[in-house]
């Protein structure tokens, strides 16, 4: 046990590190920007945007480099603290995580798996025909760890470098957000009518229905899934010669959901407004500008360049692509995808199990996952029929306020048959900077076809 003298010790301590921390029984820094702005350089203003400085974000300002500080009594702490961490997780598909180690090859760190590379080829070959080619998976999880506290807040410790990286995620957050980027692409659009097209476009989670409301075993009537990507399309109808704000789905249950899928998708969307519609036309459309998240297969890749440079010279527009900042993808596209799928939920919890209940005009679908020949049904034509229900692609007209606000003007659905996207196994590779580096990728045609690159 303490004796007095330490006790009035650590209440006088105590005391001090409440005026530090609070105010009025508030904490002082209760959001991490407010404790990155502590130890960085005043954000600047500019047209009323305050922006953090670059080279403050980046952690090359010298000005404040060192100047984090971990609080007195914190740096002196022995108790315990309890955090969690996003981290990877690495394993081998053969020999788990036991054998990993990273090697330098070509200048940039790999994992191996030491047990695979000190097999022969004969005992690989004797596992091939029961297991796939041995690789290193990576998988995100959360971990919990628990640390001394004087440990978390040292300088040079978890809770600095972790400040440090959000310090840049801030920066692309506000940068490529909407009050810069976002902001003055769409201002850019509006003030082209006829000759922009501005879109929001991500992929939603594979839907899979549970007729009847059921518990659907693993095994039982799972063969089918559903890829579903929405695209919110923002351009001047040159028919009606208004704004107009589409939002097209792509219906497809192929498993591919990459640089090819999404390239074909945007295919079939300039050929519906541009050809089959007559909304926009090819000779005045100049560009078309996309915001999307930042998933790599989809979004931002070597291969996604490749196919972006197919659009630019296919169409002969600039395709311009904006890649929002990490974790802050979601758009309008989500909220429309979820609408879709809880429409789905309502049509499959309520479906009738016999032909003969079928009725000319009754909105219900059968339960089967095989015709009478033994065929799959397949489940973006059962899905394209429900959602592309004239009654609800135009919005319902019952309710009169609703109509005049409503922001999404029409619904279309394209279903995409299997094997119709190039580039199946097929993989590209960007030469120079990291990819995941960009945050702006541009294809113009003019470049392309003067042999330069991206």
């Amino acid at each position: 046990m303490r004796d007095g003298r330490s006790n009035d010790e650590l209440t006088q301590r105590l005391k001090i590190y409440e005026a530090e921390t609070l105010d009025s029984n508030i904490m002082k820094i209760h959001r991490a920007s407010q404790a990155i702005d502590e130890i960085t350089c005043p954000s600047l203003t500019i047209n009323g945007i305050t922006l953090p400085r670059f080279h403050c974000a980046l952690g090359e300002c010298v000005n404040c480099v060192d100047k984090y500080t971990p609080n007195a009594f914190e740096a002196s702490c022995d108790d315990m603290i309890k955090y969690t961490l996003y981290s990877h997780y690495h394993q081998c598909t053969w020999h788990g995580d036991a054998f990993l180690e990273v090697v330098e090859v070509n200048g940039k760190p790999k994992r191996q798996c030491a047990q695979c590379n000190e097999m022969t080829e004969e005992e690989k070959e004797e596992k091939r025909p029961t297991k796939k080619s041995a690789k290193i998976n990576s998988k995100k999880c959360r971990s919990y760890n628990r640390k001394p506290m004087r440990e978390f807040v040292k300088k040079g410790g978890i809770y600095e470098s972790k400040l440090k990286m959000y310090q840049l995620h801030r920066w692309h957050r506000i940068f490529l957000g909407k009050d810069v980027a976002l902001k003055m692409f769409r201002e850019h659009v509006i003030n082209n009518p006829g000759t922009h097209l501005l879109t929001n476009r991500d992929h939603s989670e594979r839907y899979q229905p549970s007729p009847d409301g059921e518990f659907q075993t693993e095994h039982f009537a799972k063969e089918m899934s559903l890829s579903m990507e929405g695209c919110v399309a923002h351009y001047r109808n040159q028919i009606s010669g208004i704004d107009q704000i589409t939002f097209y789905s792509h219906l497809s249950y192929e498993k591919r959901q990459d640089a090819g899928i999404v390239a074909e998708n945007i295919r079939q969307i300039l050929i519906d407004l541009c050809f089959e519609r007559r909304e926009l036309s090819l000779c005045t459309l100049r560009a078309l500008v996309c915001i999307v998240g930042g998933c790599s297969a989809q979004y931002r890749s070597g291969s996604v360049c490749y196919e972006l440079c197919h659009l630019a010279l296919e169409f002969n527009i600039v395709y311009d692509r904006i890649i929002q900042a990490p974790g802050h993808g979601k758009c309008i596209a989500d909220s429309q995808n979820g609408t879709d799928k809880t429409l789905l939920d309502m049509f499959f919890d309520c479906l009738v199990g016999h032909p003969e209940e079928l009725e000319d005009g009754v909105k219900k679908v059968l339960t089967h996952t095989r015709d009478e020949n033994r065929k799959l049904i397949g489940l973006a034509e059962v899905c394209f029929n429900i959602l592309n229900d004239p009654e609800r692609t135009k919005g319902a007209k019952s309710h009169a306020n609703r109509a005049n606000h409503r922001k999404i003007d029409e619904r279309r659905y394209l279903l995409r048959p299997v094997g119709t996207a190039s580039g199946e196994g097929v993989k590209f590779m960007c030469k120079g900077e990291g990819i995941m580096t960009c945050y702006n990728i541009r294809a113009d045609p003019s470049l392309l076809q003067d042999g330069k690159s991206l």
